[in-house]
């Protein structure tokens, strides 16, 4: 680049090359006198009050290198993408953690891995406590968060995938990563089925469409089942509810076809808090990002059994048994990037500055 005049230095910025991680360095360099202002009325005309004029006993030299540093572009997951997630603590007491994938068949036998995860994007002292538990997979802190000071392990195993290389047992949320979020339910292409889910001491069929793929929406106040025939069953394609309150899930537990827990979607628009305890299981995804959720094996130690993912502000384990949680990979779906729409700031790497002559002090630095 061109020298060019800043009052009186010249200056010249020229590129030093471009380094992999978005980070593009460069060499200014600026040669010339300081100047110096004017405070006194009786100042000469020739530079009037409180205007610069060099000092003409110092020349400056002054060498920096810089880089652009731009922010990494936004990744934007599925609801679904790790079996556990939470906006801010996880305790898992007790609980065994693993999974499959529904699309492969039931859960067993060969189709059992530790291919998932748990996830809080935290950075909170012990905010994922574990506690007589067992991973088989990963444990993610936050992208800004200390996998050794968020974790905190009593008693409990965590068993990564084996890969080449090793993938180790804990780490952190890509970066950029941001939680994705179902469609507003004010932006549903055709006002949902309002459904009565409160209450619910027997089997309660929510149909799907027949073509077994195209999801049917019903909205509801809350969730409420309980008692020993207490039970959602769903029918056809998938089956996505919109619950403006809590989750209460106590009975017999849920149906889903072909024991696919992606075929039933609860999504909580609110912050109350959600329980799924009984003497049954549980399939399907919850998404309560803004709600504690509690997952128990109920009081004779029967049921606690989760096929399919969870979303939770905080998410909890425990009860009389040992509940048991198996992740559908089935359910994850692929993140999008976006890019960063904050400008680039200009970070400075070194900074030289050599003066011939210091001002008044009639000495060199």
């Amino acid at each position: 680049m061109t020298p060019v005049r800043q009052h009186e230095f010249l200056y010249q910025i020229s590129p030093v090359g471009v380094q992999t991680g978005e980070k593009t360095y460069r060499l200014i360099r600026a040669d010339g006198y300081a100047p110096h202002y004017y405070t006194d009325v009786g100042a000469p005309d020739e530079y009037p009050a409180n205007q610069p004029r060099p000092r003409a006993g110092q020349h400056s030299t002054i060498v920096v290198y810089a880089e652009m540093v731009f922010d990494p572009p936004k990744i934007t997951g599925g609801l679904f993408n790790y079996g556990i997630y939470s906006t801010y603590s996880i305790n898992l007491s007790g609980c065994a953690f693993d999974s499959y994938n529904s699309s492969a068949g039931a859960y067993g036998g060969s189709n059992v891995s530790n291919k998932g995860s748990i996830a809080a994007d935290t950075t909170l002292h012990d905010g994922i406590e574990l506690s007589n538990a067992t991973v088989k997979g990963t444990v993610l802190v936050s992208e800004n968060g200390n996998p050794s000071t968020v974790i905190e392990n009593v008693k409990s195993t965590i068993i990564p995938p084996v890969t080449d290389p090793v993938t180790p047992p804990t780490g952190k949320l890509p970066t950029g990563w941001a939680l994705g979020a179902p469609t507003p339910l004010s932006e549903l292409a055709s006002p949902p089925i309002e459904v009565n889910l409160s209450g619910i001491t027997s089997s309660k069929t929510l149909a799907g469409n027949p073509d077994g793929k195209t999801p049917t929406y019903y909205h509801a106040s809350q969730i409420d089942i309980s008692g020993n025939k207490g039970a959602i069953v769903t029918t056809g394609g998938p089956v996505l509810i919109y619950v403006d309150n809590g989750v209460s899930i106590t009975g017999i537990g849920t149906t889903v076809p072909n024991n696919k827990p992606g075929n039933l979607q609860i999504f909580v628009t609110g912050t109350a808090s959600c329980k799924v305890q009984g003497n049954g299981s549980f399939f399907g995804g919850l998404y309560a990002p803004k709600s504690t959720v509690e997952f128990k094996a109920s009081n004779s130690g029967k049921g606690g059994v989760w096929f399919g993912a969870v979303v939770a502000k905080t998410f909890s384990t425990g009860g009389g048994g040992t509940p048991a949680f198996h992740f559908d990979l089935a359910m994850v779906t692929a993140a999008t990037k976006t890019p960063s729409t904050v400008p680039p700031r200009v970070g400075i790497n070194t900074w030289q500055e050599i003066n011939t002559l210091a001002w008044d002090t009639g000495k060199t630095s």
